[in-house]
């Protein structure tokens, strides 16, 4: 069965984004393509101790996109409302494996 391009390239950029968002947070994500509302992880950033523990401070939850393209969230709107975490919108470029 073949896949669509799109699905990968998305697929691809979520990956990348996780890997670098890894480095200072720990990440979480929906277990089912069916359970995104709107955003790809929940984060909680941490700090290092004693160069031994990680531990968590903040949250964010953030959408990953593979282009700059302007997105809709009005159909989420009541996700939004609701969110009481920071919303970040992340952009990943495949070519220099970064995120902006």
């Amino acid at each position: 069965m073949a896949h669509l391009l799109k699905f990968r390239k998305g697929w691809q950029s979520e990956h990348i984004a996780k890997f670098i968002i890894s480095q200072f947070s720990f990440v979480a994500e929906p277990s089912t393509v069916a359970d995104d509302i709107g955003s790809d992880f929940m984060c909680t950033l941490f700090k290092v101790d004693n160069n031994k523990y990680l531990m968590p401070q903040s949250a964010f939850t953030i959408q990953v996109k593979s282009n700059k393209k302007k997105i809709e969230i009005t159909r989420n709107y009541t996700y939004f409302q609701n969110l009481e975490l920071p919303y970040l919108v992340g952009v990943v470029n495949k070519k220099t494996l970064s995120m902006r």
